[in-house]
């Protein structure tokens, strides 16, 4: 049995794309039955949902989930300690990061511990991290004490190997997220949620996601007018919570847009197939922040949309075009250019006829390239070498 010890600040119950991705890809190799995965994880509330997510871990997956007691974990002497003593306690082999910036940092300690294999994944943040002079040298310092460092497309790996040293760029690997197939799937809109949110028979664009800046909510509901004006019962709907509402919510009253916009708040995981498929339309137009440091890393939002048979409209941001085929699972538009948002999605809404071919072809792309067992296997060779 090979114990693998996982440090992360992204995992469950909270939702998020490094969330997702990293759960997808443990569940998939602890179907490997000589696979043991120990996460170290940061606190999280409600504690009734987090005792259930880590119960369930442990009875399905065989992942056992510790908790400390900081929100946020970082690469401090007492984490590293606490780390150290994790994995000589549970006889682990291997480390991985959840994200390589910054508790790739730990991988000195570990290593002294005992570790044969360390294996750091990369995001969006480490574009930011490769782009900053003192940021870049600490991420330097995990490329080269790590064996290996994954990467979502080429637009991360452009990124974070300019702040590798060349001998380190042997160890970037492809590693891009999958989407669970089975439960992301072509439906029909549920009726319980289309009365819950008033929307019956409305043409519905949604938007699942974090609401921050970057994720692009603001120009979607300033589009609002617009599509109104041709498109009159339309709806928008913004599912996830953030630091951004407040300032949303304002924008929405300022635009007079209050009967159009619908906020949900926080969705549960296992609901959201469902909140993907009310949309005629998934839009998400992502735009890069300060200079390029901010940027969107790829977005399993628009490979989820994509695989419930929903055209989408993503920013071209980062690596956000890895996730869309232009012009035929969807489009791509400039994040800050609001006559071309509200222009994209109004040539989807008065288009039946696209918006169905651009979501089968969405699906049929996901079935191809993008499922977990594919991903799975990756991973499984990853963490073997």
């Amino acid at each position: 049995m090979i114990t693998t010890l996982v440090v992360t600040n992204d995992f469950g119950p909270r939702s998020g794309g490094i969330e997702t991705f990293i759960h997808g890809l443990l569940a998939q190799a602890s179907k490997n039955q000589q696979r043991n995965f120990v996460v170290l994880t940061s606190r999280q509330s409600p504690q009734d949902e987090v005792i259930k997510f880590d119960n369930q871990m442990w009875e399905e997956n065989r992942i056992k989930v510790i908790r400390d007691t900081a929100k946020v974990l970082l690469p401090t002497p007492r984490l590293a300690k606490k780390a150290t003593d994790l994995f000589i306690a549970h006889n682990c082999e291997n480390v991985i990061f959840g994200s390589s910036a910054p508790l790739g940092l730990l991988a000195k300690s570990l290593r002294r511990a005992g570790a044969k294999h360390i294996v750091a994944l990369t995001h969006g943040h480490e574009v930011w991290w490769a782009r900053m002079p003192l940021f870049s040298a600490l991420l330097r310092r995990i490329g080269a004490q790590a064996d290996q460092m994954t990467y979502l497309g080429e637009f991360t790996r452009g990124a974070v190997a300019n702040a590798l040293l060349r001998e380190d760029h042997s160890k970037l690997v492809h590693l891009p997220p999958g989407v669970d197939l089975t439960r992301f799937i072509p439906a029909a809109k549920s009726l319980e949620l289309q009365k819950k949110w008033g929307i019956e028979g409305a043409p519905v664009i949604v938007s699942i996601g974090r609401l921050v800046p970057r994720k692009g909510s603001d120009q979607l509901i300033k589009a609002m007018p617009e599509i109104l004006k041709q498109f009159p019962k339309s709806k928008l709907l913004l599912v996830g919570t953030g630091n951004y509402q407040k300032r949303l919510e304002k924008l929405v009253h300022n635009l007079k847009v209050q009967d159009s916009v619908i906020f949900t708040g926080r969705v549960a995981h296992e609901s959201l197939p469902a909140y993907y498929r009310l949309g005629d339309i998934f839009a998400a137009p992502c735009r890069s922040r300060y200079g390029g440091l901010e940027v969107e890393g790829l977005g399993i939002v628009y490979l989820e949309a994509s695989a419930c048979g929903v055209p989408v409209i993503a920013g071209k941001s980062g690596g956000a075009p890895d996730a869309v085929l232009d012009g035929k699972t969807g489009l791509l538009v400039n994040g800050r250019d609001q006559h071309e948002i509200s222009g994209a999605l109004i040539k989807l809404l008065a288009d039946e006829k696209l918006r169905a071919q651009m979501g089968s072809a969405g699906r049929v792309w996901m079935e191809q390239l993008w499922s977990w067992e594919g991903i799975g296997t990756r991973f499984e060779e990853i963490i073997s070498d």
